[in-house]
């Protein structure tokens, strides 16, 4: 058997009670309204809102939601759209933005407020919530050392750990530090390709005196009941989200790539768990990692992988069909179908 490594993804934290990518986007919005200091903003987030959900149900009637990303995304697109390339092609926008009062900062400031909420939406406190998970420990067990790649800000596998007495790290600790993500020798490595609930940064304008260029200051918490160490307004979580900025050079990320890459490339058999196959620079190192050799597996633990109506989810399908990669679906797994996750995890790892 070959060396094994975890790619978690949205589907994979449903189990433990976090929202899906679309219940995620219905909370923040029913949050948003409810909360009566976000009274200025509320008109702004309905009307994108709304839209997203009009366009949507000429596709699917029964839709009320649209995914937390496709909402984010389109909140970023209209606060840029006058500097945007394809404005120029553009002679007249929906009707009801010329009715946002300062809209781009409106929407700006939108975007912060969603931000903040994730925190609330996604952190695990109870750690019975993911106990389904432990199966993945055997698997570091016998491999004496996991690194699991993940898309999600929660903390599931930390509170797993945790509860368990396992060491685990996400190397940002190091990279506070030094500018590296680095790992002790832990049982568990977290490569939090997203972001997570428990990391911070700032506005570029708070950072620390001295800096030879202004910088956000970064900084993560030990433990979740950990207090913030900044106060400041522009203070959120570090998390990207929205298809336009998942490459960014702010922060960590691309440097958490490279290391998922470097790993990628010392593993045999990669296990993907509840994703969707939709973003494009995920994408590109699974097709990387399954052209880097023939004997490489792909394992996807995903319960509509077989109707995803996504491009890259029907390459898969085809290749698989045509016998050019190794793919292998866990699939009608028994027990119950809401706890797809945990019934997979235990026929995989016992």
């Amino acid at each position: 058997m070959g060396n094994e490594m975890l790619l978690f993804a949205a589907g994979a934290s449903v189990e433990a009670g976090v929202p899906s990518a679309w219940k995620m986007s219905k909370h923040i919005v029913e949050k948003f309204n409810s909360d009566d200091r976000n009274a200025r903003f509320r008109d702004a987030l309905n009307f994108v809102n709304d839209t997203l959900i009009e366009h949507e149900q000429k596709l699917n009637p029964k839709e009320d939601c649209v995914d937390v990303e496709s909402l984010y995304n389109a909140l970023l697109l209209l606060e840029e759209r006058d500097s945007l390339e394809i404005a120029r092609f553009v002679e007249e926008w929906k009707p009801g933005l010329a009715a946002i009062p300062e809209a781009p900062a409106h929407f700006k400031e939108i975007r912060y407020r969603m931000t903040g909420m994730l925190e609330e939406l996604t952190t695990i406190k109870d750690a019975n919530r993911v106990e389904y998970l432990a199966p993945i420990l055997n698997l570091a067990q016998r491999q004496n050392n996991l690194f699991v790649a993940t898309l999600n800000y929660d903390n599931a596998v930390e509170l797993l750990c945790e509860n368990r007495n396992i060491s685990w790290d996400t190397g940002i600790k190091a990279w506070e530090k030094n500018g590296a993500i680095q790992y002790n020798n832990h049982t568990i490595k977290l490569i939090k390709l997203h972001g997570s609930c428990y990391w911070y940064w700032t506005d570029p304008g708070t950072s620390l005196a001295g800096d030879a260029m202004p910088s956000p200051i970064i900084y993560s918490k030990s433990s979740l009941n950990e207090a913030k160490r900044f106060m400041v307004l522009d203070d959120t979580n570090m998390v990207i989200f929205g298809q336009r900025n998942k490459l960014t050079t702010e922060g960590p990320f691309l440097d958490l790539l490279r290391v998922w890459d470097e790993q990628l490339a010392n593993t045999n058999i990669l296990t993907v768990i509840g994703y969707s196959f939709r973003d494009p620079h995920i994408n590109h190192f699974i097709r990387k990692f399954l052209k880097a050799g023939g004997g490489n597996e792909l394992r996807v633990v995903n319960p509509t992988f077989e109707t995803l109506d996504v491009p890259f989810a029907e390459l898969l399908r085809d290749r698989r069909n045509a016998g050019t990669i190794n793919l292998k679906v866990i699939d009608k797994v028994a027990g119950d179908p809401m706890q797809f996750t945990e019934n997979a995890l235990k026929k995989l790892y016992g």
